[in-house]
């Protein structure tokens, strides 16, 4: 992606506030930080878009005129039957309709959670920060989740800019 700051999000499918902040404000916050680090051009955001964390910052990103890179566990068609509701796969179809590019990470057939553990390594490959919409919980990380994803960022970032912003939340 050149000199363009890359950003991967991770984060809970199901959660509430933590605290008496507003997501939303911390999550421009964020996005307002990484914006000031970037002085030519726009940022690429790396969205999983599972229900959650990943569709709910790739929104705020493309509302501020982020690039969008979908990184899927599976094909498009077949990650849409993982959304639980018919308004969850809207928000996923638009979501995908925006993305400059799709990479689906895993191939037929590769189950869960292998495929999850790919579209994180594939996150961490392309980015050089991180957005982590979490409870922070490492005691217990399970293989493709988001404790799972930061541990490996924080492992393996081997770029300059290379940041985790996390966003506490609870985890419903």
């Amino acid at each position: 992606m050149g000199n363009r700051i890359s950003v991967g999000v991770t984060g809970h499918r199901a959660f509430v506030q933590s605290g008496s902040f507003d997501f939303a404000q911390r999550l421009g916050d964020v996005l307002s930080l990484i914006e000031s680090g970037s002085v030519s051009e726009r940022p690429v955001l790396f969205s999983g878009l599972a229900d959650g964390a990943d569709c709910e910052v790739a929104m705020a990103a493309l509302l501020r005129g982020w690039d969008l890179v979908a990184v899927l566990a599976s094909s498009e068609a077949e990650f849409a039957k993982e959304h639980e509701t018919p308004e969850k796969v809207t928000v996923y179809q638009k979501l995908l309709g925006r993305a400059q590019q799709v990479i689906v990470a895993a191939k037929p057939g590769v189950a869960s959670p292998l495929r999850y553990c790919m579209v994180g390594e594939q996150i961490i490959e392309h980015v050089d920060q991180l957005i982590a919409v979490w409870d922070g919980d490492t005691a217990d990380p399970k293989a493709g989740g988001t404790a799972w994803v930061v541990e490996r960022f924080l492992i393996n970032r081997l770029r300059p800019l290379g940041k985790l912003h996390h966003i506490k939340v609870n985890r419903v």
